[in-house]
C-alpha cells in the first residue's frame, strides 16, 4: 500500500489556519493518493497532532487544442458558408465553436448543421452587408472546456460589375379586350441566370400579370399577360423589374392597343313564321357580318312564350354554320322575339328575331292538290301528304270524293295511329284512259282541309327513249323513270309499282340485255338473289334472274358499269364486314366471271376497311378511257374521289371535289348527262329533295349544276 510522509511538521501546527503549511512539503511525484491510503506523519509527539487531508487538483496543461486562422471569398449580396474547422485540432473532440469578434461589414454565425451536440460538421455562414465590397474578417473561438483558441477569418467580399443584368425595353400590340403574351425576357441579359420577373408599375388602362409558364424555380421561360380594360383602345404601358439577387434592373413596355370599328361586326334583325306547336330552324347569321371569321352566337333574352337554343350544327368550334332553334311554347299563337348576340372577341354585336307564330285556323293545317300519271290497268301509289302539313301530327285522311273513272282507297302502310306514311291507292277501270280526278280530306281534330288528286292514265305512257335515272319509293312502293334532255327533266313516268313491303332493293341501272334499253338491277334481301327488269323506257318488258346468289348479304351491290370492255354491263361488289371489293363481269344477265379488284402495282387483293368512313357510291367512266372507274366518298372530309382503274385493277385514286358537301348529300351514281364521254356525277339531298349534277371533262370537275328535285326522303334515285 502506498504512503505518504510528511515530516517534521512545523511547531504550532495545531492552528487550524495554519493547517495549509503542509503544502510546501515536497512530495514525489510518484505517489498518488488512493482512497484507502495510510498516510503517516513523522515527528516528536506533543499530543496536539491533527491531520487534515484536502482533495487535491492535479491540472494538465492541454496542448492539443489548435485552431488556425482561415480565408473566405464572395460576392457583393452573397452569405458564403466557411468550414474554419477543416484546419483546426481538438483531440478531445469536445471543442464548441463560437464567433468573439464580429464582422465589420456583415454578419458570421455559427450553423451547427442540426447537430447540436456535435461540433465536429460545424460551420460559420457569412453575409456581407448589402452593397459592400471589400475585405473584411472576424474572430472565432474553440473551447475543449479545458482550454480555449481563437482565429480570425479573412474575407474577400468582391465587387459585381453592372453589366451583369440588363433589362431592355419592349413593345407589343394587341386588340380591344384581347389579352397578350409577351416575351419581355428575348432581350434582356441576366448572366448569373438566376433573375426573378416582377411587375413594379402595372398599367393604367389594362393589368399585366407574370406568367412563369408552370416552372416556379426557373425564370428563363417567364413572360407577362397584358390584358386592356373593356373597350380600352389606345396606348399603354407598365414597368417591369428583374433582379438577380446582386442586382436589379427596369424597363418599360409600351403596348398600343388597336382600335376596332362596329363596321368588323354587324348583326341584323331576323323575322321568321312558324305554326302553332312547331319548332322553326332560323339561319340568323346569314344577313349578318363578322369580318374576322371568329364570332360567337348566344342567346341573351330568351323568348317570351317559346325557347331559343343556338345549334352549332356539330361543328362545335366554327360559327358559321350556327343556326337558332325557336320551339313556341305548346298551345301558342301569336308574336314573339328573342335577342341573340355575336361576338368576335373583339367587340359584340346584338339582333332581335320577331317569330309569327301562326294561331290554331286553317293555317295549321294545310292539304295541297297533286297530280299523278299511270297506264291503263295500271294502280299507282300516290304521296300526298309530301306536300302537305299537319302541325299537330294527329291529323287523318280520308277520301271525300272518289274518282269518276277508277277507285281511290287509303292504305295506312300498316301503321293505323300514323299518318305521316299514309297514301292514296288509286285504280283506274278496266280499260279507261284519260283524266281522272278525286277529293282527300286531312282533319287534325281542330279544323279540316281538302285537297283534289288529278290522274292522267295515258295510253301512251311508254317512255320512248331510254329512261336515264329510275327513282324508287320504298315506303309507298312507288317507281318512276326520268328522261333527261341534258341536265334538265324532259319526262317523268310512273313505272309498275313494286310492294313496300317486298324484299327486293333496287340496287342500280344498266342496259343488260343489249338493247339501247337502260334495265333496273334488283337483289333480294332476304336470299341476295339478283334480278334484272329489262325496260322498254319506262315499260317493263320482261324480267330476269341470275343463275348465281349471293347468300352472303355483306357483299352489296354499288355500281355498274364496263370493267372488261365487252360493251356489256358488269356489277360492283362491296364486303362491307372483310373491306373486300369485286366485279361481276357479265354476259347479259348471266355472270360470266367474278373477280376481286386487285392492285395494278402488286396484284394483290384490293382492301379499303372502316365501312362508314369511305363509301363506294357508284361506278362510271370518268376519265373517258374506256374502262369503268369506282366513286368513293369520306365521310369524314365529305370529299369525293374516284379510283381509276384499268380493267378489274386499281391503278391511282383521283380528287373530284375538295369542297366539303353537307352531311345532307350523299352520291348516287354517273351517267354522261352533257355527252361529252366523261361519265358526270348525280348528287341528292335527301332533306330537301335537291338534285345536282357534277359536269366532268379531261380536268375534272367542270362545274355543278341544279336539276329538277324530287321531294321526299323515302325517294332514292339510281343511273
Amino acid at each position: 500500500m502506498p504512503t505518504l510522509t510528511f515530516n517534521n511538521p512545523p511547531p504550532g501546527a495545531d492552528v487550524n489556519p495554519n493547517a495549509n503549511s503542509f503544502v510546501n512539503e515536497q512530495i514525489s511525484s510518484t505517489v498518488f493518493i488512493n482512497n484507502g491510503d495510510l498516510i503517516t506523519i513523522n515527528g516528536t509527539r506533543d499530543r496536539q497532532e491533527f491531520a487534515r487531508i484536502d482533495f487535491i487538483e492535479f491540472i494538465q496543461s492541454d496542448d492539443n487544442l489548435i485552431a488556425v486562422d482561415d480565408t473566405a471569398t464572395t460576392q457583393q449580396n452573397t452569405s458564403v458558408t466557411i468550414d474554419v474547422l477543416g484546419n483546426d485540432t481538438d483531440v478531445d473532440g469536445n471543442s464548441t465553436l463560437t464567433i468573439v469578434s464580429d464582422a465589420s461589414n456583415g454578419t458570421a454565425v455559427v450553423d451547427d448543421n442540426g447537430t447540436a451536440e456535435d461540433f465536429s460538421d460545424d460551420s460559420v455562414i457569412y453575409t456581407p452587408n448589402d452593397g459592400f465590397n471589400g475585405p473584411d474578417s472576424f474572430t472565432y473561438e474553440l473551447n475543449n472546456g479545458l482550454t480555449s483558441q481563437t482565429a480570425t477569418v479573412n474575407i474577400d467580399v468582391a465587387a459585381v460589375d453592372d453589366n451583369s443584368l440588363i433589362a431592355v425595353d419592349d413593345t407589343a400590340t394587341t386588340q380591344p379586350d384581347t389579352a397578350v403574351t409577351i416575351d419581355v425576357l428575348q432581350n434582356d441579359t441576366d448572366v448569373d441566370g438566376n433573375g426573378t420577373l416582377t411587375i413594379v408599375t402595372d398599367a393604367n388602362n389594362g393589368t399585366a400579370v407574370v406568367d412563369d409558364n408552370g416552372t416556379a424555380g426557373d425564370s428563363s421561360d417567364d413572360s407577362v399577360i397584358y390584358t386592356p380594360n373593356n373597350g380600352f383602345n389606345g396606348t399603354d404601358s407598365f414597368t417591369y423589374q428583374l433582379s438577380n439577387g446582386l442586382l436589379t434592373k427596369t424597363a418599360t413596355v409600351d403596348i398600343n392597343v388597336t382600335a376596332v370599328g362596329d363596321d368588323n361586326l354587324i348583326a341584323v334583325d331576323d323575322t321568321a313564321t312558324t305554326p302553332q306547336n312547331t319548332a322553326v330552324t332560323i339561319d340568323v347569321l346569314q344577313n349578318d357580318t363578322d369580318v374576322d371569321g371568329n364570332g360567337t352566337l348566344t342567346i341573351v333574352t330568351d323568348a317570351s312564350n317559346g325557347t331559343a337554343v343556338v345549334d352549332d350544327n356539330g361543328t362545335a368550334g366554327d360559327s358559321s354554320d350556327d343556326s337558332v332553334i325557336y320551339t313556341p311554347n305548346n298551345g301558342f299563337n301569336g308574336t314573339d322575339s328573342f335577342t341573340y348576340q355575336l361576338s368576335n372577341g373583339l367587340t359584340t354585336q346584338t339582333a332581335t328575331v320577331d317569330i309569327n307564330v301562326t294561331g290554331g285556323g286553317d293555317g295549321n293545317l294545310i292539304a295541297v292538290d297533286d297530280t299523278a300519271t299511270t297506264q291503263p290497268n295500271t294502280a299507282v301509289n300516290i304521296d300526298v301528304l309530301q306536300n302537305d302539313t299537319d302541325v299537330d301530327g294527329n291529323g287523318t285522311l280520308t277520301i271525300v270524293t272518289d274518282a269518276n273513272n277508277g277507285t281511290a282507297v287509303v292504305d295506312d302502310n300498316g301503321t293505323a295511329e300514323d299518318l305521316t306514311d299514309d297514301f292514296v291507292i288509286y285504280t283506274p277501270e278496266d280499260g279507261f284512259s284519260g283524266n281522272d280526278s278525286f277529293t282527300y280530306q286531312l282533319s287534325n281534330g281542330l279544323t279540316t282541309q281538302t285537297a283534289t288528286v288529278n290522274i292522267d292514265v295515258n295510253s301512251g305512257g311508254n317512255v320512248g327513249s331510254s329512261a336515264d335515272i329510275f327513282w324508287r319509293n320504298s315506303q309507298i312502293g312507288n317507281n318512276l323513270a326520268w328522261v333527261m334532255n341534258g341536265t334538265d327533266l324532259d319526262q317523268s313516268s310512273p313505272i309498275q309499282a313494286e310492294s313496300p313491303n317486298s324484299s327486293l332493293e333496287m340496287r342500280g341501272a344498266g342496259d343488260f340485255d343489249g338493247d339501247g334499253q337502260k334495265d333496273i338491277l334488283w337483289r333480294d334481301s332476304n336470299t341476295g338473289n339478283v334480278s334484272f327488269w329489262l325496260m322498254e323506257g319506262s315499260q317493263l318488258k320482261s324480267t330476269a334472274s341470275t343463275s348465281q346468289t349471293s347468300e352472303d348479304l355483306n357483299w352489296e351491290i354499288r355500281g355498274t358499269g364496263d370493267f372488261d370492255s365487252d360493251g356489256e354491263e358488269d356489277i360492283v361488289w362491296r364486303n362491307t364486314e372483310t373491306g373486300e371489293n369485286a366485279v361481276w363481269l357479265m354476259n347479259g344477265t348471266q355472270l360470266d366471271q367474278a373477280v376481286f379488284m386487285t392492285r395494278q402495282s402488286n396484284g394483290e387483293n384490293l382492301l379499303v376497311p372502316e365501312e362508314g368512313i369511305w363509301e363506294m357510291q357508284g361506278a362510271g367512266d370518268l376519265d373517258n378511257d374506256g374502262d369503268a372507274d369506282i366513286l368513293w366518298r369520306n365521310t369524314e372530309s365529305q370529299e369525293v374521289y374516284y379510283w381509276r382503274m384499268e380493267g378489274t385493277e386499281y391503278v391511282e385514286s383521283v380528287l373530284i371535289a375538295s369542297l366539303p358537301m353537307s352531311g345532307e348529300w350523299e352520291v348516287r351514281g354517273t351517267m354522261d348527262f352533257d355527252n361529252n364521254n366523261f361519265d358526270d356525277v348525280l348528287l341528292r339531298n335527301g332533306t330537301t329533295g335537291q338534285n345536282e349534277i357534277w359536269l366532268m371533262n379531261q380536268t375534272g370537275l367542270q362545274e355543278a349544276v341544279a336539276t329538277q328535285s324530287l321531294t321526299g326522303q323515302s325517294w332514292q334515285s339510281y343511273v
